[in-house]
């Protein structure tokens, strides 16, 4: 008998989701929390540092009777520290007449305001990536823009080769640890930075433990109990009964000078240039970071506009005018693989 067999139906419609789905789901959260300031009239911006006399009990020791002669001057250590504004500009996006009126795109309603939504989240985190990046302040020379000193250039004990940091301003050395993630000692590493800290500053401080997620995965590893005599550790797991769950994270450490909280970067330590894809985070790195010293200087927030329409669709800009402040790096510190 002929019959006809759904293998064999032509003419059958596709079915196709009304659905986009997005893997990479890395978040911004530096960017999202830095204050902001959009008081910035000029690319290079200042700020005064100072620090006090440490004088000794012993050499401010008066003879009744005589007249005081030793004069000092109160404003010896005062010093200003600059930056730059970085002109941040993403490459355009662009949707043609036919793309945007016509198509009828599975999980897009409007190819423009999906250029747009698009655009936000890039700048988002190329901010992201430049604020835990080393990158160096430079002056625009005609050739290369204006760039903007960020955290890793400004956490290091040494000068910088361009407007350096005051040294009085500046980690000292024990702040800085070169130890690679799978090294990672609590001891000599996390616990001896916020030591290092407290004796610069006088402060036990609230950080955010920004790292990546080799060093995430190192600190939950080294938090160990010795047993005996021995050299043999343990790894501490909280097991939830009601829930039958083994939990094994690290979201808050606290030592005797002060309290992480940790956070797990996708961006820290970014570096690369040759176009997109091109870059890669630093995984065993990590900032001890005090958020009430860091401040984003914007001359322009994020902005998009459209240039001119000349027939094919309408190119979107989208770009931004800021630069980090680091009002005194000393407070803080880093730890990064040599």
């Amino acid at each position: 008998m002929a019959q006809l067999f759904e293998r064999d139906q032509i003419q059958k419609r596709e079915m196709l989701l009304d659905l986009m789905v997005f893997a990479d789901m890395r978040a911004t959260p530096i960017y999202s929390s830095i204050a902001k300031d959009r008081n910035v009239t000029n690319t290079l911006f200042e700020w005064t540092t100072d620090s006090y006399i440490e004088f000794n009990p012993d050499d401010c020791v008066a003879v009744d009777g005589t007249d005081a002669t030793q004069i000092e001057n109160h404003a010896q250590s005062r010093a200003l520290m600059r930056n730059y504004i970085q002109y941040f500009r993403l490459p355009m996006y662009k949707v043609s007449p036919l793309a945007q009126n016509v198509s009828n795109v599975a999980g897009i309603r409007n190819e423009e305001g999906e250029a747009k939504r698009k655009a936000v989240k890039d700048m988002a985190r190329l901010i992201e990536k430049w604020l835990l990046s080393d990158t160096e302040m430079a002056a625009d020379d005609g050739s290369t823009g204006y760039k903007s000193r960020a955290i890793g250039r400004y956490i290091q004990s040494t000068a910088q080769s361009i407007n350096p940091v005051p040294e009085a301003q500046r980690p000292t050395a024990a702040q800085i640890r070169t130890t690679a993630a799978s090294s990672l000692n609590e001891d000599t590493d996390i616990r001896n930075i916020l030591k290092a800290v407290f004796d610069a500053t006088g402060m036990n401080g609230d950080f955010r433990f920004v790292c990546g997620s080799e060093m995430r995965h190192a600190l939950t590893n080294s938090t160990r109990v010795r047993t005996g005599d021995t050299n043999n550790y343990y790894t501490l797991r909280t097991f939830a009964q009601e829930g039958k769950a083994v939990q094994h994270v690290t979201d808050f450490y606290t030592s005797d000078h002060g309290t992480l909280r940790v956070e797990t970067s996708s961006f820290i330590g970014w570096s690369g240039s040759g176009g997109p894809g091109t870059g890669s985070a630093d995984t065993d790195r990590a900032y001890f970071l005090d958020m009430s010293k860091l401040k984003l200087r914007t001359a322009k927030l994020p902005d998009m506009r459209y240039l001119e329409d000349r027939g094919s669709g309408k190119p979107l800009l989208c770009e931004a005018w800021l630069g980090l402040e680091c009002t005194t790096p000393r407070g803080m510190g880093k730890i990064v693989p040599a």
